[in-house]
């Protein structure tokens, strides 16, 4: 107490970091709470928001969103907001406006470990004697390539859905299509655009995890299937089964 601060952020006495719902963003911004206020004298608060929808609306202070955040927004008190780990894949037109173009929110760089997000497929799935190459991600699913056949044939056949149909969602990121909710009980299917009939699909959890990662990969590169997003509970049953039968579900 009575510290006076190391560096003046602005004028900013009091800065509130928002914490999501993942381990490694936990964990930064822990440390980084920690120092702010035990070791620059500035005062914190933690703002506990579920999903990275809307981070830069908030960190420019557009919009507010959980309970810290709405305190201090509503008490028109000043105060800096941060997150210290963004993931912008699915937030590139966010990015490019408040970032880019108005510069309203400034990109610190890179938080020093490196983030990875992929999948998991069985082994007997992986091996199943129908492909002529092993699935090999996301190159399984390029329709330009003639030894791909066989592997979306047997794809087509585990698990796919009807494309073009109106229940289906399209779009840049499944996050902005109708009906996509939290939490994790979300139930949707979300195809890329200009793809109409049967189209071999992926089990996903929610779109609010990883937001626009599957949708970026399957709309880029030739690449064009479908994701089916579950919710939770559906989700953990199929992948618990499928590490036990060996099938695409």
């Amino acid at each position: 107490e009575g510290r006076q601060s190391v560096f003046p952020f602005s004028g900013e006495r009091l800065w509130i970091f928002e914490v999501n719902d993942w381990t490694s963003q936990q964990l930064t911004t822990a440390v980084a709470a920690i120092l702010l206020k035990e070791h620059a004298g500035y005062g914190v608060d933690i703002n506990h928001v579920t999903t990275g929808t809307g981070v830069y609306q908030r960190i420019a202070k557009d919009s507010a969103r959980g309970v810290a955040m709405e305190e201090h927004f509503n008490s028109g008190r000043p105060f800096g907001y941060a997150n210290l780990e963004v993931w912008p894949a699915g937030q590139r037109d966010k990015h490019l406006q408040y970032v880019t173009n108005d510069g309203v929110v400034r990109d610190m760089g890179f938080v020093g470990y490196e983030g990875r997000s992929g999948w998991f497929i069985s082994q007997a799935f992986a091996e199943d004697p129908r492909f002529s190459i092993t699935p090999e991600f996301y190159r399984a699913y390029d329709r330009t390539g003639n030894k791909s056949r066989p592997v979306i044939q047997a794809l087509q056949a585990e698990s796919s859905v009807l494309c073009g149909s109106p229940s289906v969602c399209t779009g840049i990121s499944a996050v902005e299509c109708p009906g996509s909710r939290e939490p994790d009980d979300v139930e949707l299917v979300w195809c890329p655009a200009k793809v109409d009939g049967a189209t071999p699909a992926v089990l996903a959890k929610s779109p609010f995890v990883d937001q626009g990662f599957n949708e970026e990969i399957a709309q880029g590169n030739g690449f064009r299937f479908a994701v089916r997003y579950v919710g939770l509970q559906k989700f953990s049953t199929a992948s618990y089964e499928a590490l036990a039968n060996g099938t695409a579900q």
